[in-house]
């Protein structure tokens, strides 16, 4: 009875084996990819300029298959104004508003391991415009190969996520090291005090989530160099601390960690 057991789990295990075995690899599953912003704006949507994060897929099974792939990220994932404009692989780039876009299957290019090509392209083009949020947007596509004779039977799949991480231009101007501009302490638990001296004229800070959404906003009175900001109602984790003027621009931006 025990070898019936034993030869049992046996076969169950190489069953297991079997159906888990690789037949593709992905170049990189996590692209990052950081710009000051894109331009112009969506607004004309054949110019607008994009991050072009891209990675590859390689058939390392015996058979020429195809890669099917659909969107599994949407809009909460990223902050207010940014989009997904395309999908590129080595058939076509897909345009958005498409099915894909909200999460339709798609046939994807025929990767052949006897013939070229065996690896495919899988890009996606994000525009990050330089009048939206900064932050960060993370745009995930799950890729996966089936059986040749039952496209249901998935044989393996794995997600690709990219992530872009905008940062204003101005953040360049006032190098991180400079001393007018001052968290302290940072990691911060119940408060942080921010230091501005009053030559950059700062009129607003501001703590905003890494999806570049305002949490916290402090009015700076005039010639006030310390402010102190309440944390106790924000959640563990990243944020960005934004600095800015009268007229409203950003002055300077720095990261800060709740505890």
């Amino acid at each position: 009875m025990i070898k019936k057991v034993l030869g049992l789990l046996s076969l169950g295990i190489m069953l297991h084996s079997a159906a888990s075995a690789q037949i593709f690899t992905i170049d990189a599953d996590t692209v990052t990819e950081t710009t000051t912003g894109t331009d112009p704006d969506l607004s004309d949507r054949n110019s607008a300029g994009t991050v072009d994060l891209h990675t590859f897929i390689t058939n390392t099974s015996d058979d020429a298959r195809p890669m099917y792939w659909k969107r599994v990220s949407d809009s909460t994932s990223h902050p207010d104004g940014w989009e997904l404009l395309g999908v590129c692989d080595n058939i076509m780039c897909r345009e958005p508003r498409a099915p894909w876009y909200y999460g339709a299957v798609q046939k994807s290019f025929e990767l052949d391991p006897n013939n070229i090509p065996a690896t495919g392209l899988l890009e996606a083009r994000v525009a990050a415009p330089i009048a939206a949020p900064d932050g960060v947007g993370i745009f995930k596509l799950e890729v996966w190969m089936t059986d040749l004779v039952d496209s249901t039977d998935v044989l393996q799949s794995d997600t690709v996520t990219f992530i872009v991480i905008k940062e204003a231009s101005s953040i360049s101007k006032i190098a991180m090291n400079d001393q007018r501009v001052g968290l302290f302490p940072n990691p911060a638990s119940d408060q942080v005090q921010v230091y501005t001296d009053r030559g950059l004229h700062i009129r607003k800070v501001a703590v905003l989530n890494m999806l570049g959404r305002e949490i916290v906003a402090v009015p700076v009175a005039q010639d006030k160099e310390l402010t102190n900001i309440n944390l106790k109602s924000l959640a563990a984790g990243m944020y960005m601390v934004h600095l800015t003027d009268a007229d409203g621009n950003l002055v300077t931006s720095r990261k800060m960690v709740k505890n």
